[in-house]
């Protein structure tokens, strides 16, 4: 890859220094980003970790990355809640939701049972999570939330339900520590979203009411893993979302014989959501920024993976700072009708995005037609990557 692992030099740090100036602002640099509107539906949460390039059957191998962008301009702890309910009521009304905490068993067990659902699990293969777990989480005073369709106006966020209406997703999360500050985090393990309502709106609803729930409960950062490949997760995630991407596993939690991953590889990345970055609340605001391929290319990006016309991968040799990685627009069809393609796909991304990670080099941007930019250490940043990762290791997601 032409990366090497070691430590910035001097130089390096005040061209970050730089870098890391413009996420205060929310700015693209030199014309190579774009800021606009909208986002992406998700039907699974999960988050990212560093990775070697692994040999196979090695297990995970975590990096920690660097320290989190301390922002200037960090909220008054009232209007960062504050609008972070306004931010959650919008975009629950906008869904059709109302976003209810679960306590109740029998709401335990409609989650429980819209996870397999989603991720077309039956008894061989286990549950994603049991009802009594989702229970104890609940009761422990971690995560447990569930969406109900709701057609009508009104308070879309309370602490029960108001409306018996269908229940359209669930989040689990709960508490983890940052094993080098102690600080208190929320591992958001898994977001589903009903088949047949996604592309609504909802996963993306989910997630704000989820900051809220975190920004109430004195929690900054949430952390989650995500499947890389997975190019409607990818741009909620870090356009929509605008978290950012740490770390890089290998096969994290091994082969699931599930309907969504079909006993392949699992390979994730780990997102860390700052709660009060600027760029995490210009995407609350409505700014996604995203980056110009074009732009970028003219700039000296070279392609580092893309896709045939048959969607199978085609790598190319690139020492470029900056690199360009494409994902195909439905890698779930392709584990289902065509494992052999979808196994090549993680192979690739895991030698061209996961080896990029874990030679020191930053996930700048996505756009939405699935081109992650890749920046090499001290490079510069064609967009904001928001906080960096704050220990070595944070909670694994689904």
């Amino acid at each position: 890859m032409g990366w090497d692992g070691a430590a910035a030099s001097k130089e390096d740090e005040q061209q970050q220094a730089r870098d890391e100036g413009l996420e205060r602002v929310q700015q693209p640099a030199t014309g190579i980003g774009r800021v606009e509107n909208g986002a992406g539906d998700v039907a699974h949460g999960a988050a990212v970790w560093p990775l070697t390039m692994p040999r196979r059957n090695r297990g995970p191998r975590r990096r920690q990355l660097g320290a989190p962008v301390t922002p200037t301009d960090t909220p008054d702890q009232t209007d960062l809640l504050e609008e972070a309910h306004r931010t959650a009521s919008d975009a629950a009304r906008h869904a059709r939701i109302e976003v209810v905490h679960v306590h109740d068993p029998g709401d335990a067990r409609a989650a429980a049972a819209l996870l397999d659902e989603v991720w077309g699990r039956d008894e061989a293969t286990g549950q994603v999570l049991t009802p009594e777990a989702l229970t104890a989480l609940a009761h422990s005073g971690c995560q447990v939330s569930l969406a109900r369709h709701r057609p009508g106006e009104g308070d879309v966020i309370s602490a029960a339900a108001s409306d018996p209406g269908e229940i359209v997703a669930v989040t689990a999360a709960w508490l983890g520590r940052d094993p080098v500050t102690g600080e208190v985090t929320l591992h958001s393990h898994v977001t589903g979203v009903r088949p047949g309502r996604q592309r609504q709106g909802i996963g993306r609803a989910m997630k704000w009411a989820q900051r809220a729930w975190a920004l109430e409960h004195d929690i900054r950062t949430v952390r989650w893993t995500f499947d890389p490949l997975i190019r409607r997760n990818a741009v909620l995630n870090l356009a929509a979302l605008g978290a950012a991407v740490v770390s890089y596993d290998v096969d994290l939690y091994g082969p699931m014989a599930d309907a969504r991953n079909h006993a392949l590889p699992t390979d994730r990345v780990t997102a860390v959501w700052d709660l009060s970055a600027p760029r995490v609340r210009a995407a609350a605001g409505g700014r996604v920024a995203t980056p110009d391929i074009g732009a970028l290319k003219a700039a000296g990006a070279e392609v580092a993976l893309t896709l045939d016309d048959r969607d199978a991968p085609v790598r190319s040799a690139t020492e470029a700072p900056r690199r360009l990685i494409q994902v195909p627009s439905d890698i779930e069809v392709l584990r289902a009708d065509r494992p052999e393609a979808a196994l090549s796909w993680t192979h690739a991304i895991r030698e061209t995005l996961g080896a990029g990670l874990d030679a020191g080099a930053r996930v700048t941007g996505i756009t939405r037609d699935g081109w992650y930019v890749l920046a090499a250490p001290g490079g510069v940043q064609e967009l904001a990557s928001g906080p960096r990762a704050r220990s070595g290791r944070g909670g694994a997601g689904r």
